[in-house]
Parts: C-alpha cells; sequence; structure tokens
C-alpha cells in the first residue's frame, strides 16, 4: 500500500451530538439498562439483493469463509448460501447477548438445532483489522422466549462481526431472515453517556467549505463555501421533498458582504492538518469556555469523488474531515450563544491557518429529546468511515474506474493520520477522568499503571479518592486475579 505523497485539501466540518440534562431519570432509560449497538453495524441480510447489502458486510462472510480479498467474491460459496444475517463493526465491541427476532406466526422460521451463530474472536494477541485472518468462536445455544419468537445468544469474546448461519445441508434462502439487536448491558468509555437518557441530545454541526453533489441524511450536515449557507441554525422540519427546513439563529451572510471560499484540490498540501486542528482545539473550547459541561469528541472522514477532464486521470476529489461528539450541558442556548460559539469556532480556525480563511463553520444545533433519537444521535457519532460510500458515489456520478481506483487509492488509505485526536475519541470536561469529582462517566475495564495505582492508593489514604475512582481500582483487581487464575490453570 503507497503512501499518501500529497496531502489532500479538505473541505471540512466538525459535528456535535450534545446532551443537556432537562430532568429526573426514568426506570427505562437508568443506568445499567441494555443498550443496541446493532444500528452502528454494518448489516447484512439474505433476504436483500446483492446490490443491497453495505459492501462493507460482504468482509463479514469472507472473513467467515477464510476467502482471499484478492480475487472476486463466490456468490455461491458454501459461507454466502448458508448466511442468514450477519453484523460487521469498525472495531472491537463488546456485546453480552445478540437477539434474533421474528414477528410471531412468522413462517419459514428456523429452529435453534438448524442455526449456528458465530463470531469474530476480538480476544486474540493478534491485530484486529477487516483484513487478517480470524479465530472463529460460536456461541452457545440460546435462550427461547416462551412464545418462540425471540432467540437470545451469549457471546462468548469481544468481536466486531456475528455471523447466523444455517447448519447442515440447509440454504439461507430457505428461512425467513429475523431482526438483529446487539445489546450491551454495562457502560463503557463510548457509551457512558447512556446513563443520562433523560435528557436532551444537541447535535451541533459546523460542516466546512463546499462538497459537491453530497446528499442529505438524518444527522448530516452540509459544508458550505457559501456565505449566506453558513452560520448557526435549529432544524424544525422537513419539506415536500424531504430536505431540512431551518431556524437560523444566526447566519454569516447578515454580518455583511462576504466573499464566497474558493474549492481545494490536492494543492496546497496541510489544509487538511490545518482545519482539522482548529476543529478540535475548538471542541476544548466549548468546556472551558462553559458552553458545555462534557464532550467526548471522535473523528471522521468522506471523500467526494467526480469527473474532472482537466486532471491527468480524468477524476479529482474533495475531502471532508469532521469531528463529531456527544456531552452534556446545564444551560440553554439563545441565539446570542450561537452567535458567540460560531465566531469561536471562525477566531480558532483563523489562528490554526495563520489568518487565512480556508472555510467558514455551519452550526447546526439538533434537539432529540426521545431515548430512541439520543440512541440515533450516539450511532451517528460513533460509526466507521464509509469509504465504500464515496467510492460507490464516485461511480454514480459517472468516474472512470481506472482513474477512480487511483485517486482513491492516494487518498483514502492512510488519510486517518491526517486528522486530529486519537481513533478512539477524547473525552473534555466532566466527561474525562481527569475533572475528578466531577466525572460522569464509568470508567473502563483495564489495568492501570504502576503510577495510576501508587496515586489513587495516595488518595484514597487521604480519604481524596472519589467512587469512580475505586470502582476503576477493583476493575484493576479483578483484571489481576483473572490473569493469576488463567498462569495457575496453564501449569
Amino acid at each position: 500500500m503507497s503512501r499518501v505523497h500529497k496531502l489532500c485539501s479538505f473541505l471540512s466540518a466538525c459535528a456535535l451530538a450534545l446532551a443537556v440534562p432537562s430532568g429526573m431519570a426514568t426506570p427505562d432509560n437508568a443506568p445499567g439498562q441494555p443498550a443496541d449497538i446493532a444500528a452502528s453495524a454494518y448489516l447484512y441480510r439474505a433476504d436483500r439483493a446483492v446490490g443491497q447489502n453495505p459492501p462493507e458486510a460482504w468482509i463479514l462472510l469472507m472473513q467467515r469463509g477464510d476467502m482471499p480479498f484478492t480475487q472476486p467474491l463466490d456468490l455461491q460459496a458454501p459461507v454466502v448460501k448458508k448466511a442468514l444475517c450477519g453484523l460487521l463493526w469498525e472495531d472491537v465491541r463488546r456485546v453480552d447477548h445478540l437477539e434474533l427476532c421474528w414477528t410471531p406466526g412468522t413462517a419459514r422460521k428456523p429452529s435453534p438445532e438448524e442455526l449456528e451463530v458465530t463470531c469474530l474472536d476480538g480476544a486474540d494477541e493478534a491485530a484486529h483489522t477487516w483484513w487478517n485472518p480470524r479465530a472463529i468462536r460460536e456461541a452457545a445455544q440460546p435462550e427461547v422466549s416462551a412464545d418462540g419468537s425471540v432467540y437470545s445468544y451469549k457471546i462468548p469474546v469481544d468481536t466486531w462481526g456475528v455471523i447466523v448461519s444455517v447448519r447442515g445441508t440447509s440454504v439461507a434462502a430457505g428461512f425467513a431472515v429475523p431482526e438483529l439487536h446487539a445489546y450491551l448491558t454495562k457502560g463503557n468509555v463510548r457509551l457512558h453517556l447512556v446513563g443520562i437518557l433523560g435528557g436532551m441530545i444537541w447535535n451541533v454541526g459546523c460542516r466546512l467549505a463546499f462538497s459537491p453533489a453530497a446528499r442529505p441524511a438524518p444527522h448530516s450536515l452540509m459544508g458550505r463555501s457559501n456565505p449566506a449557507q453558513a452560520g448557526g441554525k435549529l432544524p424544525i422540519g422537513q419539506d415536500a421533498d424531504g430536505k431540512p427546513i431551518y431556524n437560523w439563529l444566526v447566519r454569516l451572510a447578515d454580518h455583511g458582504r462576504i466573499p464566497k471560499l474558493p474549492k481545494f484540490g490536492v494543492d496546497p498540501a496541510g489544509i487538511p492538518t490545518i482545519v482539522s486542528d482548529g476543529l478540535f482545539r475548538f471542541m476544548n473550547c466549548l468546556t472551558n469556555g462553559s458552553y458545555f459541561d462534557g464532550l467526548h469528541v471522535f473523528r471522521d472522514i468522506s471523500f467526494s469523488f467526480f469527473p474532472d477532464p482537466a486532471s491527468i486521470l480524468e477524476v479529482s476529489h474533495t475531502v471532508n474531515c469532521h469531528h463529531h461528539a456527544y456531552g452534556n450541558s446545564s444551560r440553554r442556548f439563545t441565539p446570542k450563544d450561537a452567535a458567540r460559539i460560531w465566531f469561536a469556532c471562525h477566531r480558532l480556525l483563523l489562528k490554526a491557518g495563520n489568518d487565512c480563511a480556508y472555510v467558514y463553520p455551519d452550526i447546526v444545533l439538533r434537539p432529540t429529546p426521545t431515548v430512541e433519537a439520543l440512541e440515533s444521535a450516539i450511532n451517528y457519532v460513533i460509526k466507521p468511515f464509509k469509504f465504500a460510500d464515496c467510492y460507490i458515489r464516485g461511480l454514480e456520478r459517472g468516474c472512470l474506474v481506472s482513474g477512480l481506483n487511483h485517486t482513491f487509492h492516494q487518498t483514502a488509505f492512510e488519510s486517518e493520520s491526517l486528522l486530529h485526536g486519537p481513533p478512539q475519541g477524547y473525552a473534555f470536561g466532566n466527561m474525562a477522568q481527569k475533572s475528578r469529582g466531577h466525572y460522569i462517566g464509568v470508567p473502563p475495564t483495564k489495568r492501570m499503571s504502576r503510577a495510576q495505582v501508587k496515586r489513587f492508593r495516595e488518595r484514597l489514604n487521604a480519604d481524596e479518592a472519589h467512587a469512580w475512582e475505586m470502582e476503576r481500582y477493583q476493575k484493576h483487581l479483578e483484571l489481576l486475579q483473572k490473569k493469576k487464575t488463567r498462569s495457575q490453570q496453564q501449569l
């Protein structure tokens, strides 16, 4: 895989999903309730046409069947013919149990004995990527609901892919495909905000510059080079064509005659890093400025490929880098607050670009007052890069396959290194453990360093340790005990 020789120009964006507490939590949204993370995965279903399954979902079947990635997919392979459905995530997830749900009375529903549920083992010592050969683990027989319409399988290991297949000589086409639900009961570093589901999510997006032929989608915020389309706004509905209708809190064009920004090509190099750095600093600024009490920030990136006769390859591209986040705030936003936030972001981007304006922020506040809307927002924030969609849209726009392949290879691969911030996300304010007593999350299960253990004991002896620090230390001791038990069993 060749490295990127020239940095691609970024027409950037940042989107925030911010939770605003607005009342007491109810038993239905209290901490500890299962969270369904199936929506954040690529879904494969045998009852779909070949082109209706996401391209990434086929990688799950290729992993399961140990099929080569250098050859076309064999649709007649046994693993494909037997696969009923499956879920593929971008990275390793903990899944407590997988539910297969049919409508009561569904015809052609397979019995538990006719099904096999397997998962890609994320607990081995190999690198966990889509392209590595995987160890396969099989789940035990499921618990069946009283009416026989729900099969619940315990998933034995952390995984990023689960597959439901039929046993014996049968094929998947002979059975009804169930709905899949992947439940996670205990909170982790990526879902530690689920405990305040009684709050509201604000989805604030800053799409910067211009992305040609981009498609509107739920929770997706458009970048603009036109100042008349940049500012801070609140979606209040949709028109007859399904396009969002906004209530503008602040609009850049209302502050004078602002010129349009030029669109970016592959030069000048460095713009992606400049803009991504400015957006990341803007996220921190929101918590330092007391607009939000905490944020959990994630990176994202997408490409737009389009025909360009002037290019040697006859294909050019633009790039959108995003910083998504969810968080919490104790204040209500006003048009004045929206204006202050917008200009704060603009100043940071100017500072990152040495007083050169590469992009205009376009901020959207999106209230989502229900549990379902909150889950949708979190699944939007925590999601894989959709490179395959970008490639397919390039084909739909008429790009030559040879030019698109070369351009895609030189831009998409390793482009993640251009984004600011760690891939697992970064926490600010009370979403970070550094906030000590203000921390509202659930500490992840992992071993503590010697320095962390020493510091905790000092704080414990001084009666300064917080409850979450004690919980983290208890999890640390449990991991050490498990390691000791495994070592004794191996002797």
